[in-house]
Parts: C-alpha cells; structure tokens; sequence
C-alpha cells in the first residue's frame, strides 16, 4: 500500500512539474508596456526652455498693525474684484482710537482754559491801557501786561497745534479701519496665501516677499518667456503656433502663440540669445497645479514634414552612436536597429527599420534598459 502511494506521488511530480517550471518562467519574465508603429507627419520644432508666468500679478499686505481674524480664501481659488479675502481685529485700532480720543479731550478742555486765560489777559490789558492813560500806571506796568497777553496767546496757539496734529492722528486711525477688511482688487486667482488665523501682521515697509498675507493673479493672461539661440531667430515671427510643456506636466501641451520678441539679446556664457514670448490660451492652466515662474519646456513649430513611419520618442534606446528599439516578436523581443530621422521630442521618425505592423516597447524605462535580445516579456 505505501509502495502505491509513492508511486501515484512520483507520477503526480511528474505531471505537475513542467506546470511548476512554466510558472517560475513566467514568474522571471519581464512586463512591458507596447505602443503600435504608425505613419504620420512630423511638424519640425525650435526647442527652447523658460518660465511660465501670470501677465500681471499683485501682492497684497496689511496697512496696520493687526491680527488676521478670518481667511476667506485658498490658493487656487478664482475670486472677483471686490471679494472679502481677508479679515483683520479691530483691537489695536480701538486701543489706539480710544487713546486718542482721551488726549484730544484732555486738549481740547486745555484749550478752552487757555483762551479764557488769554480774554482775561486782553481785559486787563485794556483796563492797563485806560490807567496808563490817566497816568495811575507807569510803563512797566503796562509793558507786563503785554507780555502776558502775548504768552496768553501763544499758549492758545500752542494748544490748537497740538489739539489740530491730534485730530489728524484720530482721523488717520478711523481712515485705517478700511484697511481690516482686504479685498480682491482684481478678478484673478489666488497664488500665495500666507495670512494665517490668529497670527500678527504688520505693515510690510520693507516689501518682503514673506510678508505679503495675499498674492494673486490675473488667470485670464498667461505667458512663457523664452530663450533661443539668436541664429534661429530667423525662424521664429509673431503668430507662430508653439506648444508649452510644463516641468511638472510634461506630457501636457499647453497651446499658445509668438506674441511679442523681445528687441534686445542676452549676453551669457551660453552664447547670444533673444528672449521671446509665447501667449497662452486663455484659461490654459485650468486644473494645473501652477506656481508662478515654472520652469517649462516651449516648442515652436517651425514645418510639416512629409509623412513617415513614427514611434513615440521613448521607444528609441541609443547605445554607442547606434539606435535601435525593441520590436515585439510573440512572447519575446527582437532587438531592431532602425534609421532615425526627425522628432519632435514626443514622436520619432523612422527612415528605415521598422515596419507599420510592428509593435516597439516603450516602457517601464528601467526594464527597457535592461532587455536584451531575444528575451521573453508579458505585457503590461
């Protein structure tokens, strides 16, 4: 009985061991992404790189010495012109308005004793006069009632002085009560948000950058500013169709135009170079995570070439000045040397190598550096 289950256990292993062997196979077998060969045109491109930016972009602060009671917003939101951003406690300003107030009307009682000191003054001056004149009083006498009366006035004009400079300083602090609510001087969108809840502001005097509470944008124009090699200037008019990529989205194209080439050059180690601007569609950066000044990769269409075998540019490896690509072959990968011709820098033109029926890998890159021919892949 034990011989018998030994051998049904022998003749199992034997069945189950190529299923055990193909399992393990497909276990070292490598996933690949394809993407079908097609035929096409090739637009021919100027490559340049710059930064992407708002057209017109303001920084709000606060104006007083306050604390941010309530945000209103997020960055990112979109807010139109008169929209509440921003509220600011009223607290400094009532302690101060409060202050104010008292030492005006400490003043202004100063005032009043002081001008009825200066008419009693003048009315014994007068009668000092009349004395004077019936010769009951010297000139002494009389030239120190003038003094009196000029110190009389003096002090009223003294105290209006100060009770006027007070005056100012109280309309000053209520004229700074608009300054407690910030508001959107714009339609545009919110960029910067650096107000928080609880927290002291303070007048940015210095015009920091950290210190503004708000920034925000007019989303409506959006431009790249470029730099090109001024030999290829020639190629490039106002109008001229170009595609935006930015550095956190490269494999999305942000259409726009040549709006404006810039008169001047730009002396570098790099050589001469033209600034030039590209407008973007309105609302182009719609569901972009953007921050102002990102780096960006610009393409400007230059010509159409004829129409050719492509395949995406991240197919094509380069291994000592000689490039191929990887051709899918059943269950495995045949490595195809191939003639390249144009790009794009998404599309690569084919002159000879591959046919429109071939399937080429184009990924994961790590494992597309690695394949070697011949070797069996499963697809992704």
């Amino acid at each position: 009985m034990k011989n018998s289950k030994l051998v049904w256990g022998l003749v199992l292993l034997g069945i189950s061991s190529p299923f055990l062997k193909l399992a393990a196979e497909s276990d070292k077998q490598k996933y690949v992404e394809v993407a079908q060969v097609t035929k096409g045109d090739l637009d021919e491109h100027l490559v340049a790189t710059g930064k992407v930016s708002y057209d017109r972009e303001l920084n709000l602060d606060s104006k007083v010495v306050s604390t941010v009671t309530q945000v209103f917003v997020e960055v990112g939101e979109r807010v139109s012109k008169g929209d509440t951003l921003l509220e600011l406690d009223s607290f400094t300003l009532d302690s101060q308005e409060a202050l104010l107030k008292k030492q005006y009307d400490s003043l202004d009682i100063e005032l009043s004793i002081a001008r009825g000191k200066a008419q009693d003054t003048e009315r014994q001056h007068q009668i000092n006069q009349t004395l004077m004149a019936k010769g009951l009083i010297g000139k002494e006498k009389l030239a120190q009632s003038q003094q009196a009366l000029t110190n009389a006035n003096l002090e009223v004009k003294h105290i209006s002085s100060l009770l006027a400079a007070k005056q100012v300083q109280l309309d000053e602090v209520q004229g700074s009560r608009r300054y407690l609510t910030i508001k959107a001087p714009m339609d545009g969108l919110i960029i910067d948000l650096n107000a928080v809840e609880g927290e002291n502001v303070y007048p940015n005097q210095m015009n920091v950058d950290f210190n503004f509470l708000v920034s925000m944008a007019d989303n409506s124009s959006v431009f790249a500013d470029v730099q090109i090699d001024e030999r290829s200037l020639a190629n490039v008019h106002i109008g001229q169709s170009a595609s935006v990529f930015l550095a956190s989205y490269p494999d999305t194209p942000i259409e726009g135009k040549i709006s404006f080439i810039y008169p001047t050059v730009d002396k570098s180690s790099q050589g001469i170079r033209n600034k030039v601007r590209v407008e973007l569609n309105q609302n182009a950066l719609t569901g972009l995570n953007f921050r102002q000044n990102m780096s960006c990769l610009v393409k400007i269409k230059l010509a159409t070439s004829k129409e050719g075998t492509l395949v995406p540019m991240k197919a094509v490896v380069e291994q000592n000045d000689a490039k191929f690509v990887y051709v899918l072959n059943g269950n495995a990968v045949r490595r195809q040397l191939i003639q390249a011709g144009e790009s794009d820098f998404q599309l690569q033109r084919i002159v000879s190598g591959l046919s429109e029926s071939d399937k080429v890998v184009v990924g994961p890159m790590d494992v597309l550096l690695n394949l070697t021919d011949g070797e069996s892949v499963r697809i992704l």
